[in-house]
């Protein structure tokens, strides 16, 4: 059930990843300058390629849903997606301190004190919503 489940989280990347391509290839095509549109239009191509990949996905496999429902609220993928969370917040928090360190050296104001807010912003998100699960369980 769950290489079902992996494989069908693997098209649907690489679904949303030819959306997007081909939504900034088209727009690009048609004479494109603006880098807001060009933003814009590849977004719109990953969503119609999630779109569509769910559509494929559902209509071959009806079944996968209701499994991707259990997986979800299963207590071990619970615990491992808290742990993976948690993980990417220290990786996330250390490479914004890098990016400080390096905006020092490189005498870089916007770089140094945009990463330090950011980094901020992270941990007060953090703990808050540390806090607020922890009332709440």
């Amino acid at each position: 059930m769950e290489k079902k489940v992996l494989r069908n989280n693997i098209k649907r990347i690489i679904w949303v990843l030819v959306g997007y391509f081909v939504g900034g290839s088209v727009y690009v095509i048609n004479g494109g300058d603006d880098p807001g549109f060009s933003v814009l239009s590849k977004v719109i191509g990953a969503a119609i390629g999630f779109g569509l990949s769910d559509f494929h996905t559902y209509r071959k496999n009806p079944k996968l849903k209701g499994m991707e429902k259990i997986l979800l609220e299963d207590e071990r993928n619970e615990m491992i997606r808290g742990k993976a969370s948690y993980y990417t917040y220290l990786a996330a928090i250390i490479l914004l301190f890098a990016l400080v360190i390096l905006g020092e050296v490189r005498d870089d104001f916007y770089m140094t004190y945009g990463s330090a807010v950011f980094a901020l912003l992270l941990m007060v998100i953090h703990i808050t919503s540390s806090w607020i699960l922890s009332k709440r369980i």
